[in-house]
């Protein structure tokens, strides 16, 4: 198993970048986005909080180390299925809480700190799609025999 340069064209790679960029947009909104210090991902649950936090931060690194993998000609296939179906699932529930937690009455109270919030939630739910559109693709992959 060594460098393949064809591994870096092909649509899981580019994919994989897509969702890196999107996954970073995320954990530096939640790190950064309140005048250099953390939003949080829910008012009312930790729970939720720690979900949203794990979910931004494993898959930054996630992603990074199956980029590598890929360059190096690594095809587990299976992997990246059942990765790509967590993202989606993970991203759109962190996504979904953080919009239901600073929408409405709570938006008016907290102002641009709730449009913040509310623009993580956002684009957490949009990595979710791609993450879709990615597990849509392993899954055909693997049902084709590529």
């Amino acid at each position: 198993m060594g460098f393949e340069p064809g591994n870096i064209v092909n649509l899981g790679f580019i994919l994989k970048g897509v969702e890196l960029v999107f996954v970073f947009i995320i954990f530096m909104l939640h790190r950064l986005a309140n005048g250099g210090y953390p939003i949080a991902w829910s008012i009312d649950s930790i729970d939720a909080g720690f979900l949203g936090t794990i979910v931004s931060a494993g898959y930054f690194y996630f992603i990074i180390i199956i980029m590598v993998g890929m360059v190096f000609g690594d095809k587990a296939k299976i992997q990246n299925l059942l990765f790509n179906v967590f993202g989606f699932i993970f991203f759109l529930a962190a996504g979904s809480k953080v919009i239901a937690d600073y929408n409405g009455a709570v938006a008016d109270v907290l102002g641009s700190l709730a449009d913040k919030e509310l623009a993580m939630g956002s684009m957490a739910i949009i990595t979710s799609l791609i993450f879709l559109v990615d597990a849509l693709f392993s899954g055909l992959g693997l049902k084709n025999g590529d």
